[in-house]
């Protein structure tokens, strides 16, 4: 293509960098998240006796690890576009590392309950990862004067509060721990999939018109009131604006052209992961009104597994998939683990209305065998260099 398409939003152009051969952030953090989350689910094959909170266990790690790792890949790889900068340097890239991996390590001493006090030791341990990513943010960002982001780094704070009060088992509330990464996903995949979609559609068609991306203004207090009306007890308020949630999303979500890009992979899956949002916040209203339909957990599971897990690993893979003629290319083994991962989202929603256990157990085991694939699938990223930039809609 000769000519240049309509720029995108900011977060996404590509920057130009002299030191094209420095570890980006995203290499170590998507291995070490890939690789947790096809690991914790294991933790239901442990004797019953040994771990008794391996539920809140999981859910948890699931969460403060593998979106951890996720999101502190994908800012500290994305703030060089952002603030017009250079890389972020390897000594905070090493730093993030490891945090997060003492964070690991005081979490698996706690599930054996080899660790006094903890409980403690492992929130303490989360909310230092997260605050040291928050402040490797927040401090470019300032000195570059984009402002507009930071509340990005106020949500990674969020999220260190939310891990520094986990003092035991249960301590902290479902909808209060997954706030900050449901802002998170909201505002990035929101303008994320309509920027990549509408390069995709101008490239192919010149008269398409460009998808709407979500009004943040808007979604996220809503998505924030909701979360903390449901912490506080108001089930029937909070079940309405996570109604009034979905509404927003869904309104917007035509423009995008979903059924269009079935053409093109790569830009495909993030659709899906994303339609997944939506579908979640209705689940958790209907779970709210009526439990004996859908019971909270299978609610929470489809933000989690399907939206968060969906569009974690759609966006993950980009930087290990081969580009050619500004067009990203999927391996079978890149469409298998997404696939694997959508069959485990929809088994572990539909397994109130199934055989619970049978469904639970083979969604587990699919999720499993999903980030096995993309562990494989992305691990020749973080050997070998990976073409700038990491997250660009200029290539869709």
């Amino acid at each position: 293509m000769s000519r240049d398409v309509a720029p995108p939003s900011p977060e996404f152009t590509p920057s130009i960098t002299p030191d094209a051969g420095r570890l980006l952030p995203c290499q170590p953090l998507f291995l070490l998240a890939g690789l947790w989350a096809a690991l914790v689910p294991l933790v239901w094959l442990l004797p019953a006796g040994w771990v008794p909170e391996r539920g809140i266990w999981h859910a948890r790690e699931l969460l403060l690890g593998l979106a951890g790792a996720a999101a502190g890949g994908y800012l500290l790889t994305s703030l060089p576009a952002w603030t017009k900068g250079l890389l972020v340097p390897v000594r905070l890239t090493a730093g993030a590392v490891l945090l997060w991996c003492l964070a690991r390590g005081a979490a698996c001493l706690e599930l054996m309950a080899l660790l006094p006090a903890g409980g403690r030791i492992t929130g303490l341990a989360n909310a230092l990862y997260f605050l040291f990513v928050a402040m490797a943010l927040a401090v470019p960002l300032a000195r570059a004067g984009v402002a507009g982001r930071g509340w990005i780094a106020a949500g990674l704070m969020l999220a260190a509060a939310a891990g520094a009060g986990l003092s035991g088992f249960g301590y902290v509330p479902a909808a209060a721990l997954m706030l900050p990464f449901t802002l998170l996903l909201t505002y990035v995949g929101g303008r994320a999939v309509p920027a990549f979609t509408g390069v995709w559609l101008a490239r192919i068609s010149a008269a398409a018109a460009p998808p709407r991306p979500l009004a943040p203004v808007l979604l996220l207090p809503v998505i924030a009131a909701a979360s903390l009306l449901e912490w506080s007890g108001w089930q029937m308020a909070a079940g309405w604006l996570w109604l009034a949630a979905a509404g927003l999303v869904l309104v917007r979500l035509p423009s995008w052209k979903t059924f269009r890009t079935f053409r093109y992979p790569a830009l495909f899956w993030l659709h899906i992961a994303y339609a997944w949002l939506p579908a979640a916040f209705l689940l958790q209203a209907l779970a709210l009104w009526r439990p004996e339909l859908i019971d909270p957990a299978s609610a929470r599971h489809a933000l989690t597994m399907g939206a968060m897990g969906g569009m974690m690993m759609a966006v993950m893979l980009r930087p290990a998939m081969r580009r050619h003629d500004r067009r990203l290319l999927m391996t079978p083994l890149m469409t298998a683990a997404l696939m694997l991962v959508q069959i485990s989202a929809l088994l572990r929603v539909l397994a109130a209305g199934i055989a619970f256990e049978g469904a639970v157990q083979g969604a587990a085991l699919a999720w499993v065998l999903g980030w096995a694939c993309f562990t494989c699938a992305f691990r020749p990223a973080v050997s070998g260099p990976i073409p700038r930039p990491a997250f660009s809609a200029r290539l869709a």
